[in-house]
C-alpha cells in the first residue's frame, strides 16, 4: 500500500523519539488511526479511497506542520503568496541507521475572508503525497485536494464544520520562546547561510531521569523563522533543516 511507508514514519516519529511536547504527543492519535486504517485497508484491498486520503492528508500536515516546531517557534504567515520552503529530516538511532524524508510547503492563494490555499508535499525515496489544503484564519483546514490514480482524477475531501478544529494542540511554550536563546550564530544550511538564534532547552523525565535536548536555529530571514533543528534523547536524534527556497508555485489541482 502506498501510505504504509507514511504510517511507518509517523510510528518512528512518535515511537522511537520523545517529541518536545512532555507528556503529550500530538502524533499519537494520528499513530493509532493510522494503524487501524492501514490494517483495514490491507484487509479490504481497497485502494486510494477518500478515508485514506483524508488520513494520509493529517500524517502530511502534522509532519510537515509540527515536526520542527513551526507550530511553536515559527510563522508560515511570513511566506507570500507564490512562495514556499523545502526540509530534509533524518532520525538516526544509536546504532547510526537513518530514516530520511522530505517535505515542501508552499503557500499558494490568500482569500479575502484570509484563509490560505496551501500546498503540502511529503517525500520518501519512491514515495510521494501530495496535497492543497484551505486552512482558515484559525489553521483549521477547510478543504483538501489531491490526484486520485486509482480515478485519474483530482478529487477533494470537504470537512465539515469544526471537524479537524483542534486536532492540533496550541502552543505549549508560548511567545517568550525568546527567553531561552543561547546565543547568535552563523548557521549554514541547503538553502544558505543565516544568522540565527540558537534556541536551546532541556527536559528531564521526571519518572525515568531521562534528558531530551532540544535546539533551533531560528532567523527573522527564513520563511517559518526556523532554519535547522536538533532533538537529542541519548539513544537516538532527529534533526531537519531548510534546504531550499522556491517561488511561482501554482495550483496543481485546480484548487481556484
Amino acid at each position: 500500500m502506498r501510505i504504509t511507508a507514511l504510517v511507518v514514519v509517523v510510528f518512528i516519529l512518535s515511537g522511537c523519539f520523545s517529541l518536545p511536547f512532555g507528556e503529550f504527543n500530538p502524533l499519537a492519535p494520528l499513530q493509532n488511526s493510522a494503524e487501524d486504517r492501514m490494517e483495514a485497508e490491507v484487509a479490504s484491498g481497497t485502494g486510494l479511497t477518500g478515508v485514506e486520503a483524508q488520513m494520509a492528508f493529517q500524517l502530511v500536515f502534522a509532519q510537515v506542520y509540527y515536526v520542527g516546531g513551526f507550530a511553536y517557534l515559527g510563522d508560515w504567515s511570513d511566506l507570500q503568496d507564490g512562495e514556499g520552503a523545502l526540509w530534509t529530516y533524518r532520525s538516526i538511532d544509536e546504532s547510526g541507521d537513518q530514516e530520511e524524508f522530505r517535505t515542501e510547503r508552499a503557500r499558494l492563494l490568500t482569500l479575502p475572508d484570509d484563509s490560505v490555499w496551501w500546498y503540502l508535499g511529503w517525500t520518501r525515496e519512491d514515495e510521494v503525497w501530495e496535497f492543497e489544503v484551505l486552512l482558515d484564519i484559525a489553521g483549521n483546514p477547510r478543504v483538501i485536494r489531491y490526484y486520485n490514480p486509482e480515478t485519474e482524477r483530482n478529487e477533494q475531501t470537504v470537512f465539515e464544520p469544526g471537524e479537524g478544529e483542534g486536532a492540533y494542540p496550541p502552543s505549549v511554550y508560548g511567545p517568550n520562546w525568546q527567553d531561552s536563546i543561547l546565543g547568535t550564530e552563523s548557521v549554514r544550511v541547503g538553502a544558505g547561510t543565516f544568522e540565527a538564534d540558537r534556541v536551546g532547552w532541556v527536559y528531564e523525565d521526571p519518572e525515568t531521569d531521562e534528558k531530551l535536548s532540544y535546539q533551533w536555529w531560528v532567523s527573522e530571514d527564513a520563511p517559518g523563522g526556523v532554519v535547522k533543528f536538533v532533538w537529542d534523547d541519548g539513544e537516538g536524534r532527529l534533526e531537519g533543516e531548510l534546504t531550499g527556497l522556491s517561488s511561482n508555485y501554482r495550483t496543481r489541482f485546480d484548487s481556484f
